[in-house]
């Protein structure tokens, strides 16, 4: 049987649940390890049609697993294609009051052509579809940085959150695979409500009074108007502002009285006729009024004393007296300073509005869950009218308003935002009402998450797939890299095309299609959601030259003369052909460990395995330096056994800043002394050689937090170029039109409690490419640290 531990964040840090005991037989078989008596066929798991594993695609590989005695391998490779893009799951009973799923698994893959994805189905009482779910893991068509590519080793992968609906009985979990290829997984967790299911207790379910109210406006808000007038832009902002309000801080609609979409559509007609100031502040404390008393709340102080009090993790304070105050946070108050505004806002709704600020909600909310309290938020019950690929003018506000005020109640870097949040949602206001089409709303909502500058802060799914529709199905033969500001050819992903199309390395891009590309860059960057300018051009460069021609006019530099040829793009048939990370030297995806030079070691982050460590400092011991790269996406990631061997004690390396579901808005950093997070162990062998550690643009999210682990090693250094700035635990949701995004839910400090968001991780000594470098094939960033390391 297989124990684990689970840790909730993205990051690998935070809220530990934890797994059941090696006494206690599962209730479900999640590490495909139990057989029905007497057979050979896997307990628990089906394929769609009912069919029983293991069949000719589904098989067991007791040589290839991740833990355990075997994993589950499915082969379509060719000859072996029956049950062609099927489903496999598990089912779990979700007849109980509980609110989301979550979980992880382990992933490996070999030569796959089509993508892999999480799959997640829920049935009512009659065997009626609820919801249904499907979330990239290896994603051919939109590579990212949490996607895995064709071939890849053991990686670790994590489904956020999914809300459960009221109706639904059955959660059959599971995954769809379509194309050629080999795919193994192992070691699943599922967690219900943040507790895993295999000791889940179930209570009755609740049945919330939102849930009765579901169908009204199913075919649309039947709100449809062309533009707004500038009365209206402030009244529409006023009201988003007043509903978000509402929803997180009144118990009526907080507690799950009321489906908030809905009761939008209803008083949007009439609230739109609206005239002056007086009548809209009238019409707004009528509604308001309606919805229920507030009663005083008695529990209101000490937010941040009240979370750390019921969160299992802080043992510190729980049996304390506390105050907030006393615990001496850096704090950021909710940004509510509009209610007092008379510009907008008379007496009457001003004292309405404070009144249910100070007497807020304090229950367990409808629409958020912070988990233990301490935690990325999750978003709960947010439809994502799947129906709609253009969603009518009413959905539309809602997709604006749904996402202003997740922003301001839950994004824990909006004071870090370039711009006034407000006067965002006032510019957004006539954008998403003036749209004409699907790409112009998925582009509208594209440019609004831009806003936030979040390098996590991607629109990773859309109805139809239609932004990467829109963005091209054709790539070009090469990739490219930003060298002072302007793309450079940095590597050849299909040599005939890239012959034909008369490209080489180091060839820098002048003209697309008679456009400067510094003109393309100026219109692009509004839509590029990203943390800071370098890690903006980074994601251009993978969209620059997709399109859906199959040729482009380019104008190319090549030693100093200007050239014009003609590009011709290719539609992949397997991800490897548009890798997005661009490397031009394999062994940071190939090798885990060697001598790159004589006393001179390197470790992929990317390769390395936990089973590799003892071994890899046993070959290090007395040599000269040790490189650490970290300029791709971790794999299993064995960070915290390579700092026991780093470290000479065991340190503090990172801290957070979290909301408040007990005052939303309010965030918070965590002071080490009271939730202190650490590697390292006392071992007077640590590693004394010269400990270099690289990054670049691609560096983001959990590189960036094993760079603040590794880099606490003593003489420790850091070299290269600007992270992504993005390295907090990642919270996702939907917005109307099946949108699926996200942001950065907590946020890192280094232990001095300086900023990473948006900043990155500084490196001590800055290494950039170079057009030469490029040209030349010369990785810098190892030369530089080979000669940093022959200097000591």
């Amino acid at each position: 049987m297989k124990s684990f531990l689970f840790i909730l964040l993205f990051s690998g840090l935070g809220i530990i649940v934890s797994g059941q005991s090696e006494n206690q037989p599962p209730l479900y078989n999640l590490g495909f390890e139990e057989f029905l008596p007497n057979t050979e066929i896997l307990k628990d798991w089906k394929l769609k049609d009912g069919k029983s594993i293991p069949d000719e695609s589904f098989s067991l590989d007791n040589e290839i697993k991740h833990s355990g005695k075997q994993s589950l391998l499915i082969d379509r490779t060719a000859g072996v294609l029956n049950n062609y893009n099927q489903q496999f799951n598990i089912k779990i009973d979700v007849n109980c009051n509980v609110r989301v799923i979550s979980g992880s698994f382990w992933i490996k893959t070999e030569e796959l052509t089509d993508p892999v994805c999480i799959w997640l189905y829920m049935e009512d009482a009659d065997g009626q579809k609820v919801k249904e779910f499907l979330f990239p893991v290896v994603n051919i068509y939109s590579p990212g940085l949490d996607t895995l590519s064709a071939n890849a080793e053991w990686k670790q992968f994590f489904l956020n959150s999914c809300y459960i609906p009221d109706d639904a009985h059955n959660a059959f979990f599971g995954f769809s695979f379509t194309g050629n290829g080999k795919v193994w997984i192992d070691d699943i967790e599922l967690f219900l409500d943040y507790k895993t299911v295999q000791n889940f207790k179930k209570q009755p379910r609740f049945h919330y009074k939102a849930f009765k109210d579901t169908k009204e406006f199913r075919e649309g808000s039947g709100i449809e108007i062309d533009k707004v007038t500038p009365l209206q832009i402030e009244s529409l902002s006023l009201l988003c502002k007043i509903w978000g309000l509402l929803k997180y801080y009144h118990p009526s609609v907080a507690s799950g009285n009321y489906n908030w979409d809905f009761e939008l559509f209803r008083i949007l007609p009439d609230y739109l006729k609206l005239k002056n100031k007086d009548s809209i502040n009238d019409f707004l404390v009528n509604w308001i009024n309606k919805l229920g008393d507030v009663p005083l709340c008695y529990d209101c102080l000490n937010p941040i004393c009240k979370a750390f009090k019921n969160s299992p993790d802080s043992i510190l304070i729980r049996n304390k007296e506390c105050t907030d105050e006393s615990l001496n946070f850096k704090t950021w108050l909710p940004d509510l300073d509009w209610i007092n505004d008379k510009r907008s806002v008379n007496d009457t709704l001003s004292q309405l509005l404070n009144y249910i600020k100070i007497n807020r909600f304090q229950g367990k909310h409808f629409y958020v869950s912070l988990g233990n309290h301490i935690s990325v938020p999750y978003f709960l019950n947010e439809n994502w009218y799947d129906q709609f690929s253009f969603p009518d003018t009413g959905y539309r506000l809602l997709c604006l308003f749904r996402y202003w005020n997740i922003v301001q109640y839950w994004f824990p870097n909006k004071h870090l935002m370039d711009e006034d949040w407000k006067v965002v949602l006032n510019q957004f206001i006539p954008k998403m009402v003036e749209v004409k089409d699907d790409i112009g709303y998925i582009l509208a909502t594209e440019q609004l998450i831009g806003k936030i500058q979040d390098s996590h802060a991607l629109i990773m799914q859309s109805n139809y797939n239609l932004l990467n529709r829109y963005r091209g199905i054709y790539y070009p033969p090469v990739s490219f890299r930003f060298v002072n500001n302007e793309p450079v050819v940095l590597r050849i992903i299909n040599d005939s095309l890239a012959k034909t199309s008369n490209l080489l390395r180091g060839d820098i891009i002048k003209r697309i299609d008679g456009k400067k590309t510094k003109e393309i860059i100026a219109e692009n960057l509004p839509n590029l959601p990203g943390s800071n300018y370098t890690t903006q051009l980074r994601d251009l460069a993978e969209r620059l030259l997709r399109n859906n021609n199959k040729h482009s006019e380019l104008t190319i530099e090549r030693n100093g003369k200007l050239l014009n040829v003609k590009l011709q793009r290719f539609r992949p048939d397997k991800w490897s052909e548009i890798l997005p990370f661009n490397y031009q030297c394999s062994h940071i995806l190939d090798s885990s460990f060697f001598f790159i030079k004589p006393g001179i070691g390197y470790i992929s982050i990317n390769a390395i395995k936990s089973n590799q460590v003892d071994d890899v400092f046993s070959q290090l011991k007395n040599s000269k330096g040790l490189i650490i790269d970290c300029r791709i996406y971790p794999g299993e990631n064995p960070v915290r056994k390579i700092c026991d061997y780093l470290y000479p004690d065991e340190k503090i390396f990172i801290l957070f800043r979290f909301g408040n579901e007990y005052y939303p808005g309010l965030f918070a950093n965590y002071s080490s002394s009271i939730n202190p997070i650490t590697a390292g162990k006392k071992n007077e062998n640590y590693y004394k050689g010269q400990v270099v550690i690289l990054c670049d643009e691609y560096t983001q999210s959990q590189s960036e937090w094993t760079i603040m682990m590794l880099r606490q090693a003593p003489g420790s250094l850091v070299i290269g170029s600007t992270t992504a700035g993005a390295d907090g635990g990642m919270t996702m949701f939907y917005l109307p039109g099946r949108i699926f995004t996200g942001f950065s839910g907590i946020s890192p400090l280094n232990p001095d409690e300086s900023e990473t968001q948006r900043i990155g991780i500084i490196p001590d000594i800055e290494v950039k490419r170079t057009v030469t470098g490029i040209r030349d094939g010369v990785d810098e960033y190892l030369e530089k640290a080979v000669e940093i390391i022959n200097a000591k």
